[in-house]
């Protein structure tokens, strides 16, 4: 949602991904840190794949009986040629979307069950590679769709003018 709040500026861009780059990664340290401290220093299972399969028709499977561990405390990297399953795969783990057989845990609870829009409010964070701004709209009212609070505030923040949030994007 943080990316909402920026105009066509290379510069702005630039700082958002600088912003987000140090924002996630303090925060992955000291989850891992904390999860290590609270586990004895043993490496746990935080989100689980199992026998997880999609398709998009049966003719067109796209994961097949899936089983993987994710721990924490490791970094992950999801690679492969285009049209493979990698975009597919993140929107499950992230909850956008249900896998057509199996389940996806998060600390050993299904997360449909657990409801999808739950996990991903408490668990999943997503920065998009490409963000789309209603252009009809200014700054400020593109903030006030995806939050309750005050948007200048959050605006400035970021670098833009009170008189910049008030102007079509």
């Amino acid at each position: 949602t943080i990316s909402v709040f920026f105009q066509n500026s290379n510069y702005y861009l630039f700082i958002f991904y600088l912003f987000t780059f140090f924002y996630f990664f303090s925060k992955i340290l000291i989850d891992i840190f904390c999860i290590n401290i609270r586990q004895g220093g043993n490496l746990m299972s935080i989100l689980e794949l199992s026998h997880v399969s999609y398709y998009y028709s049966k003719s067109h499977m796209v994961l097949d009986d899936l089983n993987e561990k994710f721990e924490t405390g490791k970094i992950y990297v999801i690679f492969g040629p285009s049209g493979c399953g990698k975009t597919t795969l993140l929107s499950l783990l992230g909850g956008l979307d249900t896998p057509r057989s199996g389940a996806i845990l998060m600390d050993g609870q299904d997360i449909q069950k657990a409801g999808l829009s739950e996990h991903r409010r408490r668990n999943i964070s997503f920065v998009f590679q490409n963000y789309n701004l209603i252009d009809y709209m200014t700054p400020e009212e593109n903030v006030k769709l995806v939050t309750k609070k005050d948007a200048l505030p959050l605006l400035e923040k970021v670098g833009l003018s009170r008189e910049e949030s008030k102007r079509n994007v």
